[in-house]
């Protein structure tokens, strides 16, 4: 099973062991994703995680807050404030993913550092 999961990572002259680093980054960031999807899904929040979801984990997202306040119908500020907040909570999310893998609290630091190395291309 593992033979085929892997056999779709496209060729790029990583080690076996930076493709498994990268996907183990990805599922984390994944969970960490999900976990936010259910605080706003039972927050009752007006602003969806699927519009603003671009903005969390780029600095300069494609698309400018004013066409996504204008989708939904909301304040350019409102979007900012909403992204600002998202990304807060997002980090915070990503944190106690990272901290249900290790032992020592303490560690979470460096796992993460750990866990964006293995992000990089």
């Amino acid at each position: 099973m593992a033979e085929e999961r892997y056999s779709g990572e496209p060729a790029s002259g990583r080690s076996p062991e930076q493709v498994f680093e990268r996907r183990w980054a990805m599922t984390v960031l994944d969970r960490a994703m999900g976990r936010l999807q259910r605080e706003i899904d039972t927050s009752g929040d007006e602003i969806s995680l699927e519009h603003l979801k671009q903005y969390l984990t780029s600095a300069e997202s494609q698309v400018p807050y004013r066409e996504t306040a204008e989708t939904l119908g909301v304040s350019e500020g409102a979007v900012a404030t909403a992204v600002h907040r998202l990304r807060k909570r997002y980090g915070q999310c990503l944190r106690a993913e990272i901290a249900e893998t290790v032992v020592d609290p303490g560690h979470v630091d460096d796992e993460l550092r750990h866990l964006l190395q293995g992000l990089r291309p």
